[in-house]
């Protein structure tokens, strides 16, 4: 088979990134700088209405905010979805109004909607009579969806907005963070809220238990045949459903508090590292990468030592690092396996082609978000929501590649028993048509010792006896060959001479011997004994 050329492998990268510019999504600007909420709309986008403040140092107060401080300058955001980058402290402000008429519904949410998780803190001005602000303080984490286990069960993971903002009124919001940002902040009813609530429940259940089913399912695989690649693939998708679920829940089955949020980033980046950790494994045993591109196989073991190291970093490192070097980790991963998968397949291994249709979906959700990350690409809900929907796909199509890689394997073997059976029935055949015409010739030769012979001709028809019911053992061996290949051939137990046994074995090799001129001589050590229990004709 011809090696793929690398030409083929790059057209395949430039196609999956072809692939991910299809879903380009258009801005929302705002013409009015206020966002004003009544009943005619169930849920308004923020993002257009806001101003951005960086504080890297994280030094500013909501007092020097309310009045500015020389030098503070807000930014207008102008996207509906806010890509704040890594920055650790970040101030938002926006002017909102609640419309008094009758179809207002009056209980507003501001959700946050982060992808990835911050502290939030949302101060909204307070109606007081004297001219000092006061402000009312509300403190959240930001998961997708709220926590199931929640030591504090009072904690809720929106801004509940008073009613009280009939005028236009701004509101500031402080997020910190060690982890890039990605905003989709929302106003929406409450009713609204519970709705799209229960969607996303319903939607990430539906994943993460098909994925676990998954496991359950390829864990009893493992146990009947004993299959490393199951088991690469199970703890792939137990820590796959892991790194999903700790990024769409800040207390992680409610084990951390939201204040911890360095603690949290870190376990977060651990279950992605072992995620791309069991990954890289199972692809390597299922493709047989060793086999097919061994010189490849290294540098895949190389990848894999380097996941390691970057675990271990990820305990005491800054996260500003080790953020993005897995990011940059696991896209590189993606396509470089991608191509490995289609060179193997190229190659001539069926199952790599279930493989690549696997990566298809995964690869350019993927793709997207990491050119998301960087600002290369605007923002799709539908492709976020791809992105979780994309690995459960991929968990399936790979239980059917597994499947195929299972009955390939299956039908190799029989090709090979059956193989192995018609080589028996050869011998079996071949060595009953040698004894026949063999057994003629041993004839021959007690007749030929019968008649007169000197001395030296008996020694010679004799080692021609001794040849000759050797070759006979043999083929019965071969005749009971069946016995062989079960281990059940049994030994023919009996009394014999240990010096006769040794004679006859070496007059059949001295013939050999003489014709290189040289003599063998067989010597026995006066303490070995003479007779011996056992099978002389195999040990000769």
């Amino acid at each position: 088979m011809k090696m793929l050329p690398e030409k083929n492998v790059i057209c395949l990268f430039v196609f999956i990134l072809c692939l991910t510019f299809f879903v380009l999504p258009h801005e929302s600007f705002a013409s009015d700088r206020t966002l004003v909420l009544n009943g005619l709309e169930k849920s308004y986008f923020l993002g257009p209405y806001i101003d951005v403040l960086n504080d890297p140092e994280g030094s500013l107060t909501i007092e020097d905010l309310a009045d500015p401080l020389p030098g503070l300058k807000f930014e207008l955001s102008k996207t509906r979805i806010l890509n704040l980058g890594e920055a650790q402290t970040v101030w938002l402000k926006f002017t909102i109004q609640i419309s008094g008429d009758k179809q207002n519904p009056g209980n507003w949410i501001l959700n946050p909607g982060a992808l990835l998780p911050g502290l939030f803190t949302l101060y909204i001005p307070e109606l007081v009579p004297s001219r000092e602000k006061k402000w009312m303080i509300q403190t959240i984490g930001a998961p997708i969806i709220p926590s199931f286990i929640d030591r504090n069960s009072g904690e809720k993971p929106f801004f509940r907005l008073p009613g009280h903002l009939d005028q236009p009124t701004t509101l500031y919001m402080k997020i910190q963070s060690r982890k890039q940002v990605i905003l989709d902040l929302k106003i929406v009813t409450e009713i609204q809220n519970m709705t799209d609530w229960t969607k996303d429940i319903s939607f990430f259940n539906l994943i993460y238990g098909g994925l676990l089913a998954l496991a359950i399912y390829h864990l009893c695989l493992f146990f009947v045949l004993r299959d490393i690649s199951s088991l690469y693939f199970i703890f792939y998708i137990l820590f796959t459903c892991a790194f999903h679920y700790s990024l769409n829940n800040l207390t992680i089955f409610g084990f951390f508090d939201i204040e911890e949020i360095t603690r949290y980033n870190r376990i977060s980046m651990f279950f992605g590292e072992a995620c791309l950790f069991w990954y890289t494994l199972f692809v390597r045993s299922f493709l047989q990468i060793k086999n097919y591109l061994p010189r490849i196989d290294k540098v895949v073991i190389v990848f894999v030592f380097l996941i390691i190291i970057l675990a271990v970093m990820s305990i005491w490192a800054d996260m500003t690092i080790c953020g993005p070097i897995l990011d940059l980790m696991i896209f590189s991963s993606t396509i470089f396996l991608c191509g490995i998968g289609f060179v193997i397949w190229k190659k001539g291994f069926a199952p790599a082609k279930f493989y690549l249709i696997s990566t298809i979906f995964p690869t350019i959700s993927v793709v997207y978000y990491t050119l998301f990350l960087e600002n290369l690409v605007s923002y799709s809900s539908k492709m976020i929501s791809f992105l979780d929907m994309s690995f459960a796909l991929e968990g399936i199509l790979l239980s059917l590649a597994l499947a195929d890689r299972i009955r390939l394997l299956r039908s190799e073997q029989e090709f090979a028993q059956g193989a192995n059976l018609a080589k028996s029935q050869f011998l079996a055949s071949m060595s009953h048509e040698i004894r026949t015409p063999m057994n003629a010739i041993m004839g021959m030769a007690d007749l030929l010792r019968e008649s007169p012979l000197n001395l030296e001709q008996k020694k010679y028809v004799q080692i021609f006896q001794n040849a000759g019911q050797n070759l006979l053992d043999l083929i019965n061996d071969i005749l009971d060959i069946s016995k062989i290949e079960a281990g059940q051939i049994e030994l023919r137990k009996n009394d014999f001479s240990l010096r006769e046994t040794i004679d006859k074995a070496c007059e059949i090799l001295a013939l050999n011997a003489h014709e290189k001129g040289l003599e063998l001589l067989c010597r026995m050590r006066p303490d070995v004994p003479e007779f011996l229990n056992g099978d002389p004709i195999r040990l000769r």
